[in-house]
């Protein structure tokens, strides 16, 4: 019954409410009223209203869902109840089914920032949360996140007629080792490209990718030297490299491999 401006107002409300979740620990009246608006948007399946709107240009309707999922993900805390964990869940899952090929960057951020380890060590609840809901998502919210790394590592622009760029691009490698252990999938179209920087004249560049690629050929989550056994070719070559370093990290990783 309301309008498509209406609609913006009153989610808008209503993440509002919900950015008091985590101080609502020892006030069992005020949780549960949080649990209600929880449900309300996971069960009924409303949380896909504001995606919806902001496909359709609505204005304002896209601030409401980057501000949906960054007030969901910040509420988490160490000990967050099971309940809210999993209709925070269903919410963010629900609405990552209903987005279409392109995903604002700011949502793709706040996804894979808590996997960082860095994040992952100040709340490791929220590193499991998100590394679920990266697994069950949808085969088009994988794509999105290889094309964003493959483009951070091939310097091309994140989004068309675009100048933001995301912080992630600094832990770009730390990010790729940690979502080959969420889902080793999302790197079948990122692994050539690493191993394009194999042949970089920066001794550095290599360096970062030989490390990299040594630790995803020697890990129990994915069998990379096998899938990708031209690369894995291509990674042994730098046994040869022109850089000391870089042959002596070869050693390291060709240990860890064989070992």
């Amino acid at each position: 019954p309301y309008s498509d401006e209406e609609c913006v107002s009153i989610f808008t409300a209503l993440v509002e409410q919900l950015k008091r979740l985590p101080s609502y620990d020892n006030d069992k009246l005020k949780e549960s009223y949080s649990k209600y608006i929880l449900q309300s948007l996971a069960v009924v399946n409303t949380c896909v209203l504001p995606v919806i709107l902001s496909q359709s240009d609505v204005k304002g309707a896209l601030d409401v869902v980057v501000h949906m999922f960054k007030t969901l993900i910040s509420g988490i805390h160490q000990d967050c109840d099971e309940e809210i964990l999993k209709l925070i869940s269903m919410i963010l899952l629900n609405c990552l089914r209903e987005f279409d090929e392109t995903m604002n960057q700011e949502i793709l951020d706040i996804l894979l920032f808590p996997l960082l380890p860095s994040s992952r060590n100040q709340n490791s609840r929220v590193h499991e949360l998100v590394s679920y809901i990266i697994r069950c998502a949808p085969v088009n919210f994988h794509l999105q996140i290889s094309n964003f790394v493959n483009n951070v590592l091939i310097g091309s622009p994140l989004n068309a007629g675009s100048d933001c760029l995301s912080d992630l691009s600094e832990h770009i490698y730390p990010l790729i080792f940690e979502l080959h252990k969420v889902s080793p999938d999302i790197l079948l179209k990122v692994f050539p490209n690493i191993c394009i920087q194999l042949h970089a004249e920066d001794d550095d560049i290599r360096l970062k990718a030989v490390k990299l690629l040594g630790r995803l050929f020697s890990s129990t989550h994915g069998n990379y030297g096998i899938e990708f056994r031209k690369n894995f070719v291509e990674f042994i070559g730098r046994f040869v490299d022109k850089s000391s370093s870089i042959r002596l990290e070869m050693i390291d990783c060709g240990y860890l491999i064989i070992k």
